[in-house]
């Protein structure tokens, strides 16, 4: 299938397009590079991107499943990027749509109702909770129009801080029992947070939990941002209690109520533009390394094994190294008519 028609699919609201798009960025073809440069220009401003992060454990699926289905009763379209660790032998998602789903009732009518698109993709090894095709697959659910975008990290613990370099929301999700202060102050989800979240509250230690991050938060400036009347206007961190068990459901309305209520800040105050250059910023420079690292390994003339051997026998420092191979491959002739799919 040539890649307008994908494109075409995609603006109609063709689920196959979507899914055959996506397939085509996880797989690293060149269509799927072809793709993202034809369609980018037509991504939705109005398309909210939330991302939901945490420890291991603290139920980040089941409040996910939640909020999913709070916006679908709210007539809204909600689109899930689940980032899963990746197989040492196929680089594939380990846990994988279904048993990400597992946790839902098999009557729930998320199964299948086309108003949610569900994907989980490998990250590939990579640190920060987050897979570099990340960005790719919000630009193709944004131009598919879906209302909401919600991007769930690995959950592999003080590494999944990069969800806000994509995220117009980020939700960070804590429980009790996972650890002291200084545990939590360790780390670096606790600073890149624009809603807390509590859950598991029903057991013993939450209202400590939360005790603690109004501490936290009594010595952190509020984000500021300034409407476009001119005034000021402040975002008030809110921590949320919530219970994501259907037996005992607690919190949710109020979460939807808290996320939606920040992506109104940011648009009011006109932060949501700077929010996405950000991401923008953050995804030349994951495409930029990547290449250079590629073009390195492809570069037959350099000799990586080589200058690891006199790295490791101390005959030049690692930065003479590093400089050395760069300025190598940058002057080969393949660098004069750089096609970015040959490297990535």
């Amino acid at each position: 299938m040539m890649v307008q028609d994908i494109i075409d699919g995609i603006k109609n609201k063709d689920i196959k397009s979507l899914a055959r798009a996506i397939s085509w960025i996880e797989k690293e073809r060149e269509e799927g590079i072809e793709l993202i440069r034809n369609i980018y220009p037509y991504q939705k401003e109005e398309t909210h991107i939330i991302g939901i992060t945490g420890f291991a454990g603290v139920g980040k699926s089941t409040l996910s499943s939640r909020i999913i289905e709070k916006y679908r009763s709210m007539g809204k379209t909600v689109g899930v990027v689940a980032i899963d660790p990746s197989s040492p032998f196929t680089g594939g998602a380990l846990l994988g749509d279904r048993l990400r789903l597992g946790s839902l009732s098999l009557g729930s009518s998320m199964w299948t109702d086309p108003g949610v698109f569900y994907r989980s993709v490998s990250n590939r090894g990579r640190m920060g909770g987050l897979s570099r095709m990340t960005g790719d697959i919000i630009t193709i659910m944004s131009v598919f129009g879906f209302d909401k975008i919600i991007i769930e990290t690995v959950g592999a613990g003080q590494s999944e801080v990069d969800v806000i370099k994509v995220a117009d929301t980020s939700v960070v999700v804590l429980m009790p029992g996972m650890g002291d202060r200084v545990q939590f102050a360790k780390a670096g989800i606790l600073e890149i947070a624009d809603i807390f979240v509590v859950n598991k509250s029903d057991l013993v230690g939450a209202e400590r939990v939360r005790q603690f991050l109004e501490e936290m938060l009594n010595f952190t400036d509020y984000r500021k941002g300034e409407r476009r009347d001119g005034t000021s206007e402040e975002w008030k961190i809110p921590i949320v209690m919530t219970i994501g068990e259907y037996n005992n459901l607690k919190g949710i309305d109020e979460l939807v109520q808290k996320i939606d209520e920040h992506f109104d800040y940011l648009v009011s105050t006109g932060r949501l533009k700077e929010v996405r250059k950000k991401r923008a910023k953050s995804e030349i420079e994951t495409l930029v390394s990547d290449i250079v690292v590629s073009l390195c390994y492809k570069n037959h003339s350099v000799d990586l094994d080589e200058f690891a051997k006199k790295v490791s026998n101390k005959k030049i420092d690692q930065y003479t190294a590093a400089e050395k191979i760069i300025e190598k491959t940058m002057t080969e002739n393949d660098i004069v008519n750089l096609n970015t799919s040959h490297y990535l």
